[in-house]
């Protein structure tokens, strides 16, 4: 039996023997911002051979790791702080290290280290209890975060019938049916505006703008739906054909939890290896894109991330600025306030624009009150049954008679455009789409409803008047880059055309 103090002794002597040591740089980059994201009883903000050890076995998954796998991973990290096959790190302080590992896991819940023995050798596996761990997995990335208030039913059905009737912007995508339906049918738009809005980083010089003095870019992604465009821009800072490559905090923020379920998992299959680096550390969330400086206060791996990083990117695209009405300044307003000065700042916005004839004559878009609009009022009505429609007599209609009815002829009217005006000077067309209501809508058990051939207000698509969107900016401070710098995009569907413009907002 070897005497502790022997034990010790020997362990410091081989030590120094192999004069090895942990590179805090080489281990600070691997790690990343995840030291938050495990129990506190780990540690992880410490560099040592236990902690670089436990990250070795995470990157690993369900492949059991010999003491000899180890060691090569932290050296092909180079944690150790020497090239391969100089200085490694002794079998004995790797036997040292998984012990302590193994004692501080049985603290730590949700954790264990399991050890085979193959022969004569001893492998070691991490297991992760994943119902109760949900906020570890993926290597160098945060699981989604769900925000339950985002998407509550009730709240959307009593909002619905408050003041008139309307549905709140965020809730259009809220249900799975609708984002999946959504999901079908955007797909050949998603795919020509990914190439066009990824052009703008290059077009607008926007990479140039963030990395002039930074190597590590916080990305704020607000309502990226499915998030084409997003995922091509990530591909440019982190795979640049010219240049070097930035590391990237990725936040990406909607309000559909099934849309950003999508846009993680096509993150975490398109850039697995940047993320099992450490290049890429993703935060995905459901919330209310209008209380990001809240969440970016309130949640810690936010608001570390924010410190840390040098620049900021923020994408604004698919023209969701105009799908609420007189938002325009309190969007620029809120993204200025939530990434204070001196951080560079680059805000890149998509938006929908106006066509014109020679003369200057706005041409009027063919737009009919699609059956999508109306998939969240019936989910509420016919399925969770939180609203009821109503006859003359007060009597509850039965469901053959349900409005929102899918054959309903009103989806079939062209919806006029009007004028859109501010106070502010932003100008455009706005196309508002209601469904006149069949019969009397109400909240079940409530005292709340909507009268019979009342209106309710849907959705809103703008088409700006780009220049007087563009002039709105400028006049508030910002350097703002647009066409003719890069071109208009025009987007064909069917017999209708379509204009959809990047900018870039400096800061």
């Amino acid at each position: 039996m070897v005497c502790p103090i022997l034990h010790l002794h020997m362990h410091k002597r081989i030590e120094r023997q192999s004069d090895w040591r942990i590179d805090r740089r080489s281990y600070s980059d691997w790690l990343g911002e995840r030291a938050s994201l495990f129990p506190s009883q780990l540690r992880l903000d410490r560099p040592n051979v236990r902690s670089a050890v436990f990250l070795a076995l995470l990157e690993a998954q369900d492949q059991p790791m010999t003491y000899r796998d180890i060691g090569r991973c932290l050296a092909r990290k180079r944690v150790t702080g020497a090239p391969e096959g100089v200085g490694s790190v002794p079998v004995m302080t790797l036997r040292v290290a998984v012990s302590e590992l193994s004692h501080r896991l049985n603290r730590a819940p949700g954790f264990r280290l399991k050890t085979l023995k193959i022969g004569r050798e001893a492998r070691f596996q991490l297991q992760l209890d994943r119902a109760r761990t949900a906020s570890f997995l993926g290597v160098g990335a945060n699981a989604p975060r769900l925000d339950p208030q985002i998407n509550d039913p009730r709240a959307i059905a009593e909002t619905l019938v408050r003041d008139g009737g309307g549905l709140p912007f965020s809730s259009l995508y809220s249900t799975y049916r609708a984002a999946s339906w959504w999901l079908s049918i955007s797909t050949k738009t998603a795919l020509e505006k990914r190439n066009y809005e990824a052009g703008s980083i290059k077009a607008y010089g926007i990479r140039e703008h963030l990395s002039q003095s930074a190597n590590h870019v916080f990305f704020a992604a607000l309502a990226p739906g499915e998030g084409l465009g997003e995922v091509s821009i990530l591909e440019q800072l982190l795979r640049p054909k010219y240049g070097s490559p930035v590391k990237v905090h990725y936040w990406a923020l909607d309000t559909s939890e099934i849309l950003m379920m999508s846009h993680y998992q096509l993150l975490t299959h398109t850039f697995a290896d940047e993320i099992s680096r450490g290049d890429l550390t993703i935060t995905p969330m459901t919330g209310d894109l209008y209380r990001i400086q809240e969440y970016l206060t309130s949640v810690p791996v936010l608001a570390q991330a924010r410190t840390r990083c040098q620049s900021t990117l923020v994408t604004f695209l698919g023209n969701c600025l105009g799908n609420n009405e007189g938002k325009e300044w309190d969007f620029f307003k809120m993204v200025d306030a939530a990434f204070p000065r001196p951080q560079p700042l680059a805000i890149l916005v998509g938006v929908s624009c106006e066509r014109t004839q020679d003369k200057g004559e706005v041409v009027p878009e063919n737009y009919t009150l699609d059956p999508f609009f109306t998939e969240v009022p019936r989910y509420l009505l016919q399925d969770l049954k939180l609203l009821e429609s109503r006859n003359d007599r007060d009597e509850c209609i039965e469901s053959s008679e349900f409005i929102f009815d899918k054959s309903d002829l009103q989806y079939r009217a062209l919806v006029p455009g009007e004028r859109y005006s501010t106070p502010n000077g932003v100008c455009g067309s706005v196309y508002r789409f209601h469904y006149s209501l069949r019969h009397r809508l109400a909240l079940k058990g409530g005292a709340q409803s909507v009268a019979k051939g009342t209106p309710i207000l849907l959705y809103s698509i703008i088409k700006y008047d780009l220049d007087s969107l563009l002039r709105f900016i400028k006049a508030r401070g910002f350097a703002v880059k647009a066409p003719p710098e890069y071109p208009i995009q025009r987007i064909s569907e069917g017999n209708e055309e379509f204009r959809y413009a990047t900018f870039a907002v400096l800061r």
